[in-house]
Formats: C-alpha cells, structure tokens, sequence
C-alpha cells in the first residue's frame, strides 16, 4: 500500500474538502500511479470528485460510518466499496487481493489510519505555504526516508518536487558468541543486518553504544553480502570472531538453507562454510617477518620473549603456557609496542597453542578470542610444530577455542563454533 498526496510546505493538503493546488504534473502523476488500481478515500473526498462520483478505471474503496456498507459493480470490472471501520478496509483489500496495489487518495483521516500500513509515500511537495487550510498530511518523517526525488516542476510562481518515501525498516541485532559452542565463553560480537548503509558515524556510535569488542553491519547488495566491523573506537580490516558470528547469523537465521557465505570486506571476498558443526572461514594467511626481541617487550609482558613476530599484530613466543596465562601488562607499555595488537603465546598443555590478545590501540585491553590474530598464530605454529591442523585455546577470562589450519596460496582456514545471546531491534534511527 502507498499513498498519494499533495502537500504544502506545512504539510497543508486541503480547505473545505478541496484541494489546495491544481498542478498539471502532480494531477497527470496521479493518473498514472492510480488508473487500473484501487484507491482509498474518505466519503469527503468521494464528494469531490466530479458528480459526486467514483473515479473511473479504478476500483474505489470509501471509508464512512454513515454510508451503506456494501459493493457495486463500475464500468470495465471495477467496483465502488463501502466499508464502515478501517478493519473493514483492510480486510476487504486483503481478501480481493488489491493490498499490495492500494493507494491512499485522501483525505485527511485516511492518511492518519493508514500511514502505519503504507510502504511508500509519493508526495508532491510544493515549496510554498499555502493561505487558508484546515486539513493536514500526518507527520511521516519519523518513519519513512526519501528514497527519490524528481523536479524541480514549476506551474507560475509556484516550485514543487514529486518525492518518493520508504518507510524505514527497524534493524535487527543478533548478540553472538563466538568461538565456543555454549553462551556466555567465547567472543561476543554484536551483528546488524541491515537493507543499507547508514552513514559511518551512526554505526561507530552503535558500537560504543553495545561496547563489545566488534558490532559488525551486514548489507545485502546486487553482488553479494558486505560485511564492515567497528570496534567502539575504529573500523577495522578484518575481525575473525564478528566474522564468524555473522556467518552464524546469516547460515543459521536469514539463509538456514544455505552452506556456505561470501562477504565482500575490507580485507577482500571472505568465504564461511559449513564443516559438520564447524563453521570456516577463509581468511588470508597472515603475513609476518621476525624481528628483534626488545627490552620493551620484556617491560610490558613481564617476561622476556624467546622469539618475536611482526606482520599485522605483533606476535611474543614465550617459553611456558604458564607465562602467558598469568602475565599482567600494562595498557600503556604495551601501547608503545608494534603491531595493531600484542599478542603472547606458547604451547599448550592440552591444545597444541595457547595465547591472549591485547588490544589497547583498538579501544579494548584483552579481547576474549581472536579469529584474526590466528591468521598470524596458526602458520607460524603448523610449521614449528610440524602440525598440518592446529588446535589453539586462547587463555582469556572467557576463554575459546580455534582450529586453524593452513591452506598454501596465502590462505588459512580459521574454525569454531558459535552460540546465539540474544535478539533485539534497533529502535534508534541510524541515519
């Protein structure tokens, strides 16, 4: 359902049951977006019609308690319907299959019943103010964005634009914990499926709002899925556990039939697919060169490195799972290191790998577990253990487990499983 209308620039639509403007584009767009459909009007705007009659070449659907309620037949198919209560409407378009094609006319009080049934406004808005009035458009810019618009037209003295409005759609928000196959371990991520894009600051703003270490934003386009992360300081390149967590979403909730998902990101196609009760992601093998162990290392981690990695985060190998799982940092010692995160490890007394991350430089101290940094950690690992699969546990409060193996060609499968939180919709206007 739609509805048509002109309006003022105080959304003044009528006087005495009349029109407040007869402007040749407006009443040529009506015909157009009317003849052959169903139009809903009051008993006021019937009035006003030619005769006091329904319009032909459409089928006219009249709202008024003190009318008979009843149908007639109309020249070529179309009939005149009288309905008594806006449920009647609703029911009567419904049950002769004319909801989707019905189009609001008029007037004042039907616009005011059935905006919140509307998908689209098509509004002639006129940039002027018109003199005496005494009927009003509802207010709609609340609940609907401009979607187009098309002139400027111009009749005399007077400008106006035909703009077409969609209601804005609420967003849902899936809570997702990632990395653990129970609620509450793992990694939590927030996940926004959205029909587009709201402006960068909105989502940044959402993301200090949910203050978890990633809220990821997931857009439908033409050439597939388009996934973003933003920490509640920065956008990042890539996120393994908000990645993992929105495949769960869109494999377990919006497409439960599919087996596979490609988002299109920052760090190029990434590709999620089902593996028995796994779920794997494809990501680049991360990049790292050695580099000198430093004094500055030893200062913040409490102990000295016995190697030391740098591709996108920093990695310290450590001598003992003990080392790792114990240490303490201070935040600002390990702001002056490299890397975008620090990252300890060692082997592990039941998994192959232990490790922790710390995140200062992206607005959190530890983040609970990192698909992202096991890029780095799984290829160095495979090849000093001579493992082909490594089994990682990261040593957080939280706490989760990854499966990691290296693919060649400069990829690595990251793997683990997810639990559902929660569900909420974002009431809030990102805009």
């Amino acid at each position: 359902m739609k509805a048509l209308v002109a309006i003022d620039k105080n959304r003044a639509i009528g006087l005495k049951g009349g029109m407040l403007f007869h402007l040749p584009t407006d009443l040529a767009h009506f015909k157009k977006n009317t003849l052959g459909k169903t139009i809903v009007i009051g008993r006021n705007t019937l009035l006003s019609f030619p005769g006091g009659k329904p319009l032909p070449g459409r089928n006219n659907v009249v709202l008024s308690r003190t009318m008979e309620p009843g149908e007639t037949e109309l020249k070529n198919g179309f009939k005149l319907a009288v309905c008594n209560t806006p449920d009647e409407v609703r029911s009567y378009l419904k049950q002769h299959g004319l909801w989707e094609d019905a189009v609001l006319a008029g007037g004042e009080a039907i616009y005011r019943l059935f905006l919140d049934d509307c998908d689209e406004l098509v509004i002639t808005e006129v940039d002027a103010a018109a003199g005496d009035v005494d009927t009003y458009f509802p207010a709609f810019k609340d609940s609907f964005g401009l979607a187009e618009s098309d002139g400027p037209y111009f009749d005399g003295e007077l400008k106006y634009y035909i703009n077409t409005y969609r209601k804005k759609k609420s967003i849902k928000q899936y809570i997702v914990d990632a990395f653990t196959p129970e609620p509450f371990a793992g990694n939590p991520a927030a996940v926004c499926v959205m029909d587009s894009w709201p402006n960068d600051e909105a989502m940044m703003k959402l993301a200090m709002e949910n203050n978890l270490s990633e809220t990821a934003f997931i857009v439908k386009e033409p050439e597939g899925y388009h996934l973003r992360w933003f920490t509640p300081a920065t956008e990042v390149e890539l996120c393994g556990h908000a990645t993992l967590a929105s495949s769960y979403v869109i494999l377990n909730i919006i497409e439960p039939e599919s087996s596979e998902v490609r988002f299109n990101t920052l760090s190029g196609e990434l590709i999620i697919t089902r593996k028995e009760d796994l779920l794997e992601m494809n990501f680049p093998a991360g990049e790292q060169r050695e580099i000198p162990v430093t004094d500055e290392m030893e200062e913040a981690f409490g102990a000295r490195p016995i190697k030391a990695l740098l591709g996108m985060d920093l990695i310290c190998v450590f001598d003992s799972e003990e080392i790792v799982s114990n240490m303490a940092p201070p935040e600002q010692l390990l702001m002056k290191l490299e890397g975008r995160l620090q990252v300890p490890t060692a082997r592990g007394r039941e998994t192959d790998i232990v490790s922790r991350v710390f995140a200062p430089k992206v607005g959190i101290y530890e983040d609970p577990v990192t698909g992202s940094s096991h890029t780095q950690l799984g290829c160095y690992w495979s090849g000093v253990l001579g493992k082909p699969v490594i089994e990682a546990y990261q040593a957080s409060k939280r706490g989760g487990y990854l499966q990691c193996e290296p693919l060649g060609g400069g990829r690595i499968a990251i793997r683990g499983k997810a639990a559902l939180v929660a569900v909420s919709e974002i009431k809030a206007q990102l805009k």
